[in-house]
């Protein structure tokens, strides 16, 4: 059977631009070139083996909950990238970064937002759009913060009002990728959707990796979801760590090294809740080596192209 895998790699990207973006034409602003390749004989051999087991020796970390500056990132990009913000502001790109930086109860946000320049009619009206922004920003923020008393919202802070067009972040189609500047694989966002300097970092990105047995995908997603469900549902349980480590040709939900991290009340030991953390571990482990199973047993045959 000839899967054309060309063919689904474009179709998937024209897709993703469609929804993603509101002013890339992928029809006629993009090139498309595939890249993909067939692998290793004994790699691609794993798919022949009907069990689901892992395709590289990597290691993942999650961690549960966030805090209060992790939700407000997530949280103020996905406020900025919303369908309602973007009626309300239309100047605003969907090629969104936020850094925070928290001191004590003092956070400050640093965001750049790719302004679009067919809704600014002149440089002063880019500068009040800016400021527009900042004031709805730093006011949606500080309804939703609960520890932090102090927040100081800064946009685009390359701009200079002295320097006209080039002292001002704009693009045609709202994200910088169209001068060239493009993330790697690697070194951007982890799967939850975060790059945190003071958390463990799992060494693999989960891009671009299956869920049938590269474990840079699964473990990285497993690490957090079994991190969330360890919090959520042991009540003296403050916070988890969860670092997961396979070994090449091993078994997907039997992993080399399991390791558990967690901030317990402290009238509460350890060995009270081992066998619920245990259970909990198991189970998200045999659920995932049952849906690489089934992503193993597709018949392509079947699906179409």
């Amino acid at each position: 059977v000839r899967v054309p895998v060309d063919e689904i790699v474009e179709a998937a990207v024209r897709h993703w631009f469609r929804d993603s973006l509101r002013f890339v034409d992928e029809k006629s602003h993009i090139d498309f070139r595939s890249e993909i390749k067939p692998g290793s004989v004994e790699l691609a051999g794993i798919f022949d083996r009907g069990v689901p087991v892992a395709n590289d020796t990597s290691a993942a970390v999650g961690f549960a909950p966030l805090s209060e500056t992790e939700a407000t990132v997530l949280e103020v990009e996905r406020y900025i990238n919303s369908g309602d913000f973007k009626q309300r502001f239309p100047v605003a790109g969907e090629d969104v970064k936020v850094m925070a930086v928290r001191r004590g109860k003092q956070m400050r946000l640093t965001i750049a937002i790719a302004f679009v320049d067919r809704f600014v009619s002149t440089e002063a009206d880019y500068f009040e759009q800016k400021d527009a922004i900042r004031g709805d920003v730093t006011e949606h923020v500080r309804q939703r913060i609960e520890h932090i008393e102090d927040v100081q919202v800064d946009i685009n802070m390359l701009d200079d009002p002295a320097l006209g067009q080039t002292g001002m972040y704009l693009t045609v189609l709202g994200t910088s990728a169209e001068s060239g500047d493009g993330g790697e694989v690697g070194r951007g966002n982890a799967v939850n959707g975060l790059i945190s300097l003071c958390r463990p970092t799992s060494n693999e990105a989960a891009a671009g990796k299956n869920k049938a047995c590269h474990v840079g995908n699964i473990y990285n997603h497993l690490s957090h979801m079994i991190a969330a469900e360890i919090v959520e549902s042991i009540d003296p349980v403050r916070d988890a760590y969860v670092w997961l480590c396979s070994q090449i040709g091993r078994a997907i939900d039997d992993p080399w090294s399991v390791s558990i991290n967690v901030s317990l009340d402290p009238q509460v030991a350890p060995a009270e809740i081992n066998a619920d953390v245990d259970s909990i571990v198991r189970r998200h482990l045999e659920e995932a080596a049952r849906a690489s199973k089934k992503a193993l047993a597709i018949d392509l045959r079947d699906e179409g192209p």
